[in-house]
Parts: structure tokens; sequence; C-alpha cells
């Protein structure tokens, strides 16, 4: 069995998460069976203490298992999302959204769709990134705690970005005051929070206004994929201003990274460009 959800093909994947859910289904049952059959012995026997000590022996394994469930769900959840964001493997993790939504993972349809509108994105597909953006109202989500503000900073990024990039009619200052009013709950989320602050204004200046912004904020990136998504827009944001040196340098950086990335082809052809 895979030590990592990263670290095998879907199918590797899949057969891991069978095989733990085929054995927590039996545990479950084989418990759940214990439990009745315990209750039914104390329902007849009220006076025999031995039937209410059975009854509570055969809840804690039940519980464990359940807890053991809620907890390799956690794992799936991080090892899976680092797929993306820090293999930057669009592939596997289109292949990980298309399973979780035909098993039986309980399947989060906001979170799905925001998911695949990053994806499309990443790939420089704005207007299908768009459609899946416009399935999405950001005020009446379906998401849990752990995911609401990191999911919801991803949304606002996304939007604000194909938009831009479509030349459409976009609102800075809105799209900073819904990303200002998330509530954050630890320090990834405080991180991914300044990340995107950041970042919308530079996004809006080197390609809405096709300008350098000059007051430019130190960006922080908490993965691999935050960094080349940076250090791409700071290329941008270096060559509108006349810094060639440094432009390239950062072109360079991403030009190495996965090739299914749209700023990846789009750093090799400025590399090209630049004498």
């Amino acid at each position: 069995m895979l030590t990592s959800y990263r670290d095998g093909q879907i199918d590797d994947i899949k057969n891991r998460m069978y095989t733990f859910l085929t054995v927590v289904r039996n545990w479950v049952l084989f418990f759940c069976l214990l439990f009745v059959a315990s209750l039914v012995y104390w329902f007849l026997n009220p006076r025999n203490i031995m039937g209410a000590a059975f009854s509570l022996a055969s809840l804690l394994p039940l519980l464990a298992v359940l807890v053991q469930y809620v907890r390799e769900k956690n794992i799936y959840r991080r090892d899976s999302l680092q797929i993306l964001t820090q293999d930057l493997d669009l592939d596997k993790y289109e292949e990980v959204l298309e399973y979780e939504s035909q098993a039986s993972l309980k399947t989060n349809w906001d979170r799905t769709i925001i998911r695949q509108a990053q994806l499309a994105f990443l790939r420089g597909k704005f207007e299908k990134s768009a459609e899946f953006i416009e399935m999405v109202n950001p005020l009446m989500v379906q998401l849990s705690p752990k995911e609401r503000t990191p999911l919801l900073l991803t949304y606002y990024l996304v939007d604000f970005a194909n938009k831009v990039h479509e030349e459409q009619d976009y609102d800075l200052e809105s799209s900073l005051a819904a990303v200002n009013d998330l509530v954050v709950q630890n320090e990834a989320e405080t991180a991914q929070k300044t990340y995107t602050q950041n970042m919308l204004p530079l996004i809006e200046k080197v390609l809405g206004q096709k300008e350098a912004l000059e007051d430019l904020e130190e960006i922080q990136a908490s993965n691999k994929l935050e960094e080349v998504l940076r250090d791409y827009f700071l290329a941008e944001n270096a060559r509108l201003a006349g810094k060639k040196d440094q432009a390239k340098k950062l072109y360079k950086q991403v030009a190495q990274a996965e090739k299914s990335l749209f700023v990846v082809e789009k750093s090799k052809a400025s590399l090209k460009k630049i004498k």
C-alpha cells in the first residue's frame, strides 16, 4: 500500500482508498452488529451488568474505527492537494478530482468546481475556467470549515485573474474587500490570504494596465504553485519596469516548472524576446 497518496498513480490512489474503505466498512458493520446484539442481550437481561459492559466494550472500538476513518480522509485531502500545489501535476490532480466525483467520498461539488476552475486557469483556458467560476456563489457555498477559507481565496484569485486575462470588466477593490472579509483560522490560511492580497494588485497592474507596479509588496509563497505564479507575474513586472536582467532570471525559473502550466510557455516565449 502507498505510504503517501502522492507516491503512485491514480490506480494506486484508488486501490489504497478502496482497501481502506473496505476495511472500515467491514469493521463498522461488525461492531454495529456486536453493539446491537449487546443491547438486545441487555434488554432481555436488564439486571445483568455484563450486558452494559458488553455494549460499552463494543461501542469503543466502533468509535476508534470512525476516528481512523476521519484521520485517513484528512491525510487524503492533504496529499491529494499537494499533487497540485507541490508536484504541479495537473493531469494527475484532474484524475483525482474525477475519481472523487465517482467514488463514495462524499464529494463536495462546490469544492470540486473551484478546483476545476483553478486547473483550467493554470492551463491557460480562461474561458473554461470562468464557466466553472460562474457555477459557484461564494456567499452560499457549502464547504467544510477546514477548506472554506483556502478554497474561497483560490476562487477570488482565479475569478479576478480570468477577468483580467479575458479583458472583461473587473473590480479590484471589490475583490480585495471580499478577500479581506474572509476569516482565517491558522497560519497557513493567514499566509494564503496575504499572498492573495498581494497578488491581486500585481495581476491588475501588469495584465490590466500593462504597467509595472512600483510600490511592490514582498510576496511570500507557501508552496511550489504559489511560487511559480508569483515569479511569473514578478517577471512581467520587471519586464515592464525595464529590468531585463531581473525579468530574464525570473522567466528562467518559471520555465523550468511543469510544462502544462500556461505561465511556463509564456515564460519561454518571453525569454526568446529578451536580448
